[in-house]
């Protein structure tokens, strides 16, 4: 295996190696890193380090799950009791894990007496998960912070969580997502202050 480049071989002296394979994270993960690499990864020193280094975006196909790239703990919001973690970096755009849970029909959601982990977007209502479950997605226990650093998106009739674009989520930061609106419905469901 080619050896792994040094930090001094990466500050830009070589002007005969190749620029590393890894998005900048200066330029929101959409240009090339400016540093140089001679490993034959095509990755420089600090993109060798990282789990699945940023030369695309994460995939619903390579979604974190509960154990293994994120994880529930106490959330930093007071009073929101556990809140979702990452263990790994996400980038940009990264799928980060699924919104797991009991895909339903609108009126198995609209018949339930506690609808604060249903989430509905493109036609399916997923009765998300209320304790954690290694290996399973864990989009139902992220908390909203302002404007957060995630949003949903769906694919199919499952429900994901994704970086924001421009944004970048580190190991050990807390994963947010915006309920909505002030006086929204989908608001209010999550807060557990109304209903469908």
């Amino acid at each position: 295996m080619p050896q792994r480049a040094s930090v001094d071989h990466c500050k830009n002296r070589c002007r005969l190696a190749p620029r590393c394979l890894g998005l900048s994270k200066k330029s929101g993960f959409k240009k090339r890193c400016c540093l140089c690499t001679h490993h034959g990864t095509g990755l420089c020193w600090h993109h060798q380090k990282l789990d699945g280094p940023q030369i695309t975006a994460r995939k619903p196909a390579r979604a974190a799950v509960l154990g293994a790239g994120v994880e529930v703990r106490p959330s930093t919001v007071s009073g929101a009791g556990g809140g979702l973690f990452a263990k790994v970096p996400f980038a940009s755009n990264d799928v980060i894990t699924e919104y797991d849970g009991d895909l339903i029909t609108k009126s198995e959601a609209l018949a339930l007496p506690v609808q604060t982990h249903v989430k509905a977007m493109g036609g399916n209502y997923i009765d998300g998960l209320k304790k954690p479950v290694d290996g399973r997605g864990g989009g139902s226990f992220a908390n909203e912070s302002g404007p957060g650093n995630a949003e949903f998106m769906f694919e199919g009739t499952k429900i994901y969580l994704k970086v924001k674009a421009g944004k970048v989520i580190k190991p050990g930061h807390e994963v947010f997502v915006s309920y909505g609106r002030k006086g929204s419905t989908s608001r209010a469901v999550a807060m557990g202050s109304g209903s469908m």
